[in-house]
């Protein structure tokens, strides 16, 4: 997926877990919370493109280090720290 501003998607992920918001008005404020928690790093990335959010098919996609999706949903889940810990395997 190419972006707007020419650059691949991929190189918008961080080093670590990404948290990519389309259309930047879903509230991520609770997964950003529990992943400060449980110590997880994590860059949230803001993408503006319909086409790419039409390709992940939800509002917010968790992406681990190695760009597979751990989680989305169009909403923060109830239990944040939950996801968290699964996503961590500290579950």
């Amino acid at each position: 997926m190419w972006l707007e501003d020419g650059v691949s998607i991929f190189d918008r992920f961080g080093r670590d877990f990404t948290l990519l918001r389309f259309g930047g008005g879903t509230d991520a404020g609770a997964i950003e919370s529990a992943a400060r928690k449980h110590g997880l790093p994590l860059a949230i990335v803001d993408i503006a493109g319909e086409e790419a959010r039409d390709l992940y098919a939800r509002d917010l996609v968790l992406v681990r280090p190695d760009h597979h999706i751990a989680w989305r949903g169009n909403a923060a889940p109830e239990n944040a720290d939950s996801l968290i810990a699964r996503v961590s395997g500290h579950a």
